[in-house]
């Protein structure tokens, strides 16, 4: 009678670890999954790694650019432009880098950026004219030609970047060869102004914008009026 109330307690003892044991488990997963990261994911569909890519000088309201496109999918997150999510969970925005730090941003006081580009729709573009030693000028584009690599890191609202299970930047990038298309370069001179008739000539107008083949045109010069 004894051994069978010992065998009894035993058993009764184990079945009790095992509840409490299988509990622990659980706690321990669903606390697992709630600090884990996101499972958020962000994927660069164009251009492929590897592709060598045309970068065109373009106009966007007075400001020059010369962009390389760059399209995206998100998964397990939301897109929005910065500022705009009101609190929500896994929503904010895009950051786009090119070769690290390079080629980031400034503010007008010239403040660096932690961005090439800040974005929430896609397609978007990267600006080479941002990274160090490219420049513009008479004869073209300079610097811009060669291999860069692109990347894209998704940041919450606040700014903070969007970090995975591991604890890892969730982003992705592709290593790309630019070609600058030839003959891009600064517009010329306005031309002299017309002869006024019967007193002195008028000077003339000055020179248009970003201009050369392939490139953003400059406008012509203003005509000068007709002399006293």
């Amino acid at each position: 009678m004894a051994q069978q109330a010992r065998t009894g307690s035993v058993l009764l003892l184990a079945a009790t670890c095992l509840v409490a044991c299988s509990e622990d488990e659980d706690d321990e997963a669903a606390s697992s999954s709630a600090s884990g990261g996101s499972t958020a994911t962000i994927t660069i569909n164009a251009p492929a790694d590897g592709a060598n890519v045309i970068a065109e000088l373009e106009m966007d309201g007075d400001e020059v650019e010369l962009e390389v496109e760059i399209e995206f999918t998100v998964t397990n997150f939301t897109l929005k432009e910065p500022g705009t999510c009101g609190g929500a969970a896994a929503c904010g925005h895009v950051h786009i880098k090119v070769d690290g730090d390079n080629c980031d941003d400034t503010e007008e006081d010239g403040t660096m950026l932690p961005f090439n580009e800040e974005v929430f729709v896609s397609p978007s573009g990267a600006d080479l004219l941002y990274c160090g030693g490219v420049s513009l000028g008479p004869d073209g584009v300079e610097g811009a030609d060669g291999g860069h690599t692109i990347t894209v890191q998704l940041h919450n609202d606040d700014e903070s970047a969007v970090t995975n299970t591991i604890g890892v930047i969730v982003s992705d990038q592709v290593n790309v060869e630019v070609e600058v298309e030839d003959g891009v370069g600064t517009g010329g001179e306005g031309g002299a102004g017309g002869a006024g008739s019967g007193g002195r000539s008028a000077a003339g107008g000055a020179g248009g914008g970003v201009g050369g083949s392939g490139g953003v045109t400059g406008s012509g010069g203003v005509a000068g009026s007709g002399g006293a």
